[in-house]
C-alpha cells in the first residue's frame, strides 16, 4: 500500500470512529493530557480525538506531563506513551498518581512484549493500549473512564 493510500485508510478509520462516538453521556468536552513525543504519533491521535470532541494538551516528554498534570485540574484523563525522553512513562505515572490517585492513566507504547500490560499497571497506569492505536478501541476506552 503507497503512503496515500494509508493516509486515506487512517483518515477514513478516524472518521468512522468519530461519527460512532456519541455526546450521550457528557463525555466530548473532557480534557486529555497526552504525553507523546513523537509528532507523527501526536499528529494521528490529535485528529482522531479532536474529531470526537476531546480537547487535548501535550506533554513531550514524562516531565511535563507530571507538571501539567499538577497545574491544570481539568484533565480528565491521560495518554501516557511510556518510552520518551527527560522521565519514561512509568516514572511520570508514579509521580501524577502521587499528586492525583484518581485521574486516570492509560498507557501507550509501540514496542510491546509479553508482560508490558502487567508492568504498566503496576506502574500505577490504569489500562494499556500497544500501538498502532486503533480508533474505535481508543474511542471507547476513553469513554469507558469519563463515566
Amino acid at each position: 500500500m503507497n503512503q496515500l493510500a494509508a493516509l486515506n485508510a487512517i483518515d477514513k478509520e478516524m472518521s468512522e470512529a468519530g461519527k460512532k462516538f456519541q455526546d450521550t453521556d457528557g463525555t466530548r468536552d473532557a480534557r486529555i493530557l497526552v504525553a507523546e513525543d513523537e509528532d507523527a504519533n501526536y499528529t494521528y491521535i490529535e485528529k482522531l480525538l479532536s474529531r470526537a470532541g476531546f480537547s487535548l494538551i501535550r506533554a513531550n516528554n514524562g516531565y511535563e506531563a507530571v507538571e501539567y498534570a499538577r497545574s491544570n485540574d481539568d484533565i480528565s484523563l491521560v495518554l501516557m506513551d511510556m518510552k520518551m525522553p527527560v522521565m519514561n512513562g512509568m516514572e511520570a505515572t508514579k509521580e501524577i498518581k502521587m499528586i492525583k490517585p484518581s485521574l486516570p492513566i492509560i498507557a501507550t507504547t509501540a514496542f510491546a512484549i509479553s508482560g508490558d500490560r502487567e508492568t504498566f499497571l503496576d506502574a500505577g497506569c490504569d489500562d494499556y493500549l500497544p500501538k498502532p492505536l486503533r480508533a474505535e478501541t481508543l474511542i471507547g476506552l476513553i469513554r469507558n473512564y469519563m463515566q
